[in-house]
């Protein structure tokens, strides 16, 4: 991507223009680790805006489930019941674990190991359509 480049060539001037100036190696090292750190903030920042789902209902759902995790604590932790906190402690695993599924979901054709073979896919639909293509009917 173009911003990885940039990041790298301002990685290596920065590199040759403090060792031509004779700067310790922590001062390079100190100055490297910001930069990296600027470009996770970048690909972090690329991600989120990247998402399907639009913004505001994702920050929606959270603040959804949020609420609704914190009303069922008050409601539990006041009861009297005993089994107040497994239950409590199984929603709140469940309603967690569908946040994580929502964000898993969002992005089906990623680059993750459970995602679908999106380039197998498209590179199998290429031969299938050019064999079509080519195929000489007698």
């Amino acid at each position: 991507s173009r911003s990885l480049m940039v990041i790298e060539w301002c990685t290596e001037v920065w590199l040759l223009g403090s060792k031509k100036a004779g700067l310790a190696a922590n001062v390079q090292k100190s100055v490297i680790d910001k930069i990296y750190k600027t470009y996770t903030t970048m690909r972090l920042l690329a991600d989120t805006l990247g998402l399907p789902i639009p913004f505001q209902y994702y920050h929606l759902l959270c603040l959804m489930v949020s609420v609704c995790v914190l009303c069922w604590a008050i409601v539990m932790g006041t009861s009297h019941s005993v089994s107040g906190l497994p239950v409590f402690f199984v929603a709140e695993l469940i309603f967690m674990g569908m946040i994580q599924l929502a964000s898993q979901l969002a992005d089906p054709f990623g680059e993750d190991a459970v995602d679908f073979p999106l380039r197998v896919w498209i590179v199998d639909c290429f031969g299938a359509c050019e064999r079509l293509l080519e195929y000489e009917h007698v």
